[in-house]
């Protein structure tokens, strides 16, 4: 296994969410991220993490920094999977947490912007609860966890 891999291993088995929130962060303005520390810790946990793993294995921090420069803001290709049309999967550590028909449901939001039902977002605030409440909003967390630009 090489150290990029390595990389995203420990930090998938760490970090489950951090990419949901990270795109949290990058939605909430500037002068209100802090207040995230309140709700998303474990993200912030990452990102130390992510720092002092980069300071010890500077080929991962570049191998980073190129991925970036070539496709958006931190790390946005070090992200999970794109499905067929280009857009994000679901994070996986939240798809767990749902059955077929919940997941189907998703899906179909992803690919073809299909409402969700409100039983689906009955579940989907249940989860966003039980973390938490993190980011503004439910809407703005589906979304993040999504992988949508809307």
């Amino acid at each position: 296994m090489c150290i990029r891999d390595r990389f995203q291993a420990e930090r998938a088995e760490r970090y489950p969410d951090y990419y949901w929130q990270q795109q949290i962060y990058w939605d909430t303005p500037a002068n209100k991220r802090d207040e995230l520390k309140r709700t998303m810790p474990s993200y912030f946990d990452y990102l130390e993490w992510r720092k002092q793993y980069y300071k010890d294995h500077p080929l991962v921090k570049q191998w980073a920094e190129d991925q970036s420069a070539r496709g958006g803001r931190d790390e946005s290709l070090l992200a999970p999977t794109s499905d067929m049309v280009g857009q994000t999967q679901p994070a996986q550590s939240l798809l767990i947490e749902f059955d077929d028909a919940h997941k189907a449901e998703l899906g179909k939001d992803i690919v073809n912007g299909t409402p969700l039902s409100a039983g689906a977002k009955a579940e989907l605030n249940r989860v966003w609860e039980a973390k938490g409440r993190p980011g503004s909003s439910l809407e703005q967390w589906i979304n993040a966890v999504l992988g949508l630009q809307r």
